[in-house]
């Protein structure tokens, strides 16, 4: 056999493996997505801080409609009379798939695109941490799955997910390598992330590394412009924003916004826990079971051997430093020093937590690959502070499940690890597991979840309803009583109030002239608004937050209600009907009439529809 046969034969080689890498990882997402591939709108999608505010992106009527920029001639869907540049909005990359392709479809392309962004970002980044260490291409290509495979918050996009891509790309950036690459990422992150959520925290961290490497004269022009550049896309992204901030001085709802209320009725030692076990519930890092047992064994047992004890503590001490943020915001003795800070949520550090855990468990783990073989001690530090943690979180039977599964990987690493690669089988296992416990936490969910997306926003029932009372939609304006006001919305309807992240606080004070007199019943409702106030929702005393479960325990336990809200002033903001789903009994005294009832047992909503009399 010649060169040139020896050369093809490593060509065709390198190819096969190449192939079957796509093909696994191809598989994988097949397998992660399949949900929205099966069961299509009959899927259940999270409604918490996501199908509830679907205002906030900008879908009326089943698709993007607002506009990216500010225009007096932007419909406001949701709060009447409130100018929409005083609402936070911002242009983002998803917005255009919602434009293009209408919600559903465009969440799942959305959807598709983060993990796939968020997989390629952690294997370069892996490669990076790896530097002259062995360890298999598949090991890369199982961690970045992992992290990949992680249920992140949907409206965040790249705030998590992109991270990884945006370590690497200042990394490119610093050594002068694959500049226009690294740059145009930059900008796309700053156009398909959220400023407030992470974008302000990775800023910090940005001149943090600056500074550094000024007083170390290793500071070069391509990595400083790299986070002008961030920084600018974020302007150009989020301009109302910044807009609002440098020329109006608007006061909004986030100024009266109750930090010490929050804080004295939460205790701050159990959030920092409860963030070093398994981070905060919109940035899920699923750690407690697997990660952080092996990582914290692994850096005991071998943090004396270790070439990457710089690395390993930055890590660590990042994710200790997000909860003790997390810890100091609920210190009430210190939240009353600081003061509200204009409503500014200054803790989100753990938004990076999620890269930070990764990472970290993928140094221990490269560097528990080219080290000794693991031993019972090992096996039982691991198996007890997974118990510890985990039984917290997740059920006894997946725990002994996962503990009778470790003990099989550890009997069979041992009798074959003269025939392997070190302790192959046993990291392969760590990691397969942690995929499989990251893929239940979204895929299983999407299967049995309720409700449906297709039952949330019922768009059949909407559509009888809105042709059986001839509504206009241009002109109606809905109150929802009992659902959330992003079902109507969603269905082409406008609506008083909404999900509302920041408006200005006359609004808050019009809209609690509306609901005074219910809230005012009960604690928990008054509280929530007044010291809060970023639902803008119809409440009523007897319903209370009207959460997930509402439809089946509103048919259950409140048939009927009665009504307390002020209906003239909803009259006077262009309210037309109200939509409840619970009878008002009192409806001739609101000056309500019963104009249908839309109770099809195939529907996942009864509604009572009311005009006003006059």
């Amino acid at each position: 056999m010649n060169l040139i046969d020896i050369l093809s034969l490593k060509k065709n080689y390198i190819k096969s493996k190449s192939t079957f890498y796509f093909l696994f990882v191809t598989t994988f997402f097949l397998i992660y997505f399949s949900p929205f591939l099966i069961k299509g709108t009959d899927v259940f999608i999270d409604s918490h801080d996501n199908l509830d505010s679907i205002n906030l992106l900008g879908i009326f009527d089943g698709i993007f409609s607002e506009g990216l920029f500010l225009s007096d001639e932007n419909p406001q869907h949701a709060l009447p009379g409130v100018d929409q540049r005083f609402t936070l909005r911002h242009i983002s990359f998803e917005k255009l798939l919602f434009f293009l392709f209408g919600f559903f479809s465009g969440y799942v392309i959305n959807e598709i695109i983060i993990r796939i962004i968020a997989f390629g970002g952690m294997f370069l980044l892996i490669g990076i941490i790896k530097g002259k260490y062995q360890f298999p291409t598949i090991f890369q290509i199982l961690l970045a799955l992992s992290f990949a495979s992680l249920p992140f918050y949907s409206q965040a996009n790249l705030t998590i997910a992109g991270l990884p891509m945006l370590a690497v790309s200042y990394f490119n950036l610093f050594n002068s390598v694959n500049l226009i690459k690294s740059l145009f990422y930059i900008i796309f992150f700053g156009f398909y992330s959220g400023f407030v959520l992470t974008g302000f925290f990775v800023g910090i961290l940005i001149l943090i590394l600056f500074l550094y490497l000024f007083i170390t004269k290793k500071l070069n022009r391509w990595i400083f412009g790299g986070g002008a550049l961030l920084l600018f896309s974020y302007f150009l992204s989020h301009y109302n924003l910044f807009w609002n901030i440098i020329f109006y001085e608007i006061e909004t709802n986030r100024s009266v916004t109750s930090a010490l209320f929050f804080a004295k009725n939460t205790n701050a030692l159990e959030q920092f826990f409860k963030i070093l076990y398994n981070n905060q519930y919109h940035a899920v890092t699923n750690h407690s079971l697997i990660i952080l047992p092996s990582t914290f064994v692994l850096i005991f047992e071998n943090f004396h051997r270790s070439k990457r004890k710089k690395l390993i503590l930055i890590f660590l001490g990042f994710i200790f430093f997000s909860a003790f943020m997390v810890g100091l915001s609920y210190y009430s003795t210190f939240v009353e020093i600081i003061g509200t800070l204009g409503g500014f949520t200054w803790n989100r550090f753990y938004w990076i937590s999620p890269l930070a855990w990764y990472a970290l468990w993928a140094i221990v783990l490269i560097e528990m690959y080219n080290t000794n073989q693991i031993n019972i001690k090992f096996l039982f530090s691991i198996l007890l502070i997974s118990f510890v943690y985990g039984s917290k979180i997740f059920p006894i039977s997946l725990l002994i499940s996962f503990i009778a599964f470790l003990f099989l990987t550890f009997y069979l690493n041992q009798k074959i690890y003269s025939l392997i690669n070190k302790n192959s089988l046993f990291i392969s296992s760590l990691i397969l597991m942690q995929i499989i416990l990251n893929t239940y936490s979204y895929t299983f969910k999407a299967y049995v979840g309720e409700p449906s997306f297709k039952n949330f926003f019922s768009k059949e029932q909407f559509q009888e309803i809105i042709i059986e009372l001839d509504i206009d939609k241009k002109s109606a304006r809905i109150g929802c009583i009992g659902f959330y006001p992003s079902v109507a919305n969603y269905n082409g309807l406008k609506t008083l109030g909404a999900y509302e992240n920041i408006y200005p606080l006359d609004f808050k004070n019009t809209f609690y002239e509306i609901i005074k007199d219910e809230i005012s019943k009960n604690d928990f409702l008054y509280d929530y608004f007044t010291k809060w106030g970023s639902r803008l929702y119809l409440f009523d005393n007897d319903i209370g937050k009207p959460y997930y479960d509402q439809q089946s325990r509103i048919k259950l336990h409140y048939p009927e209600i009665t009504c307390d809200l002020n209906t003239s002033k909803m009259q006077e903001l262009g309210t037309t009907h109200i939509f409840s789903t619970s009878k008002i009994k009192n409806n001739l005294e609101k000056n309500l009439k019963l104009l249908s009832i839309s109770q099809n047992p195939n529907y996942f909503y009864k509604l009572y529809i009311y005009g006003f009399k006059d």
